[in-house]
């Protein structure tokens, strides 16, 4: 309610409304007697919206980009366990390629597509360590695409 303006003119002073005054108060609980309000309300589903899913928003903190978790497993009833044939001085290690396919993956997932669909060329790629994989068991890797740069951590 607030405040009204008379005339809607600005040369007469204003009224304030103390909208607690226009109706009795209301003792609680309300006695049993009481007519519901919810047959005088009628909802109206003629016009569907799309609801969101968890997958269509990127995840993430602030101002940080859109990561994503990928579980290499290498145990041998897993469908990764060729990675166990990427030795390198005796240790076992995630292919440099890898790291390039996941970042791929989580571009494309960020634009909703495949990447089947989305050709790209990767310039200027350091990667900085080696990650050592484990004889059995997960490791996860988390690709972050920062939209700012257009880069990926």
């Amino acid at each position: 309610m607030g405040t009204i303006f008379t005339n809607f003119s600005f040369s007469f002073p204003r009224i304030n409304v103390l909208a607690n005054n226009l109706f009795p108060c209301v003792q609680y609980p309300v006695p049993t007697g009481t007519p519901l309000i919810s047959p005088y309300i009628a909802w109206d589903h003629s016009q569907i919206w799309d609801v969101p899913k968890p997958e269509d928003f990127p995840t993430g903190s602030g101002g940080s980009g859109a990561a994503t978790v990928y579980n290499i497993d290498v145990n041998p009833e897993s469908p990764e366990h060729y990675l166990m044939g990427h030795c390198i001085d005796g240790r076992v290690l995630y292919p440099a390629t890898g790291y390039l396919v996941l970042a791929w993956r989580t571009l494309a997932r960020s634009l909703g597509t495949t990447i089947e669909e989305l050709p790209i060329v990767f310039e200027d790629v350091t990667i900085h360590q080696a990650t050592i994989l484990p004889k059995k068991g997960l490791t996860q890797l988390e690709v972050r695409l920062m939209p700012a740069s257009q880069c990926f951590e």
